[in-house]
């Protein structure tokens, strides 16, 4: 598994798409996840960074940066180590409080990049290469990872739907590889 905590007993669904028919179906645009690509999503997509366009882009750019990722990974490590789930708001309050104490700007551009990452994805993972982060056990620092693809679709159907169409190939329960 890539750019996802994968639990190893647990049972996985794995999907496959024709991209062809997927596209002409869904209207969806295809491209490579790096940084720009996302930045450009993001000043599209996520309306609740707020602000006039030239200031919602520069909070966008302040966050959606290699510098700035390691940053927003230590959060999510933090929570790890203090046995709390950042997606529950008073967790995440804790947590951002124990890491920039009372330091107002850093936790708003760390809520800015949550939110891009629950918006659009890009999570704590994100290289912003166009690969996702290998999490295998064994992976090395140096691996590429696999190459990524990002999907936006603009014509939203149903999993059904798309299966119907023959867009995808659904494959429901795939055993655990940890017993």
């Amino acid at each position: 598994m890539a750019g996802v905590n994968y639990d190893g007993k647990k049972d996985q669904t794995m999907i496959l798409n024709d991209r062809v028919k997927y596209a002409k179906l869904t209207g969806s645009e295809m491209f490579r996840p790096t940084w720009d690509n996302m930045i450009e999503l993001s000043t599209r997509f996520v309306s609740k960074i707020e602000g006039t366009e030239p200031e919602r882009i520069t909070r966008i750019k302040a966050v959606m940066n290699s510098e700035y990722q390691d940053i927003y990974a230590s959060v999510f490590k933090k929570a790890d180590d203090l046995g709390l789930d950042i997606w529950k708001p008073q967790h995440r309050e804790r947590v951002l409080s124990s890491v920039f104490n009372t330091d107002d700007k850093a936790i708003a551009q760390w809520k800015d990049r949550f939110t891009i990452h629950s918006t659009l994805g890009a999570n704590e993972h994100f290289l912003g290469t166009g690969y996702t982060k290998s999490l295998l056990p064994g992976a090395k620092e140096s691996d590429p990872g696999i190459a990524e693809i990002f999907v936006v679709e603009n014509n939203l159907l149903t999993i059904d739907q798309l299966e119907k169409a023959g867009a995808i190939k659904v494959f429901d329960v795939i055993e655990p590889v940890i017993k």
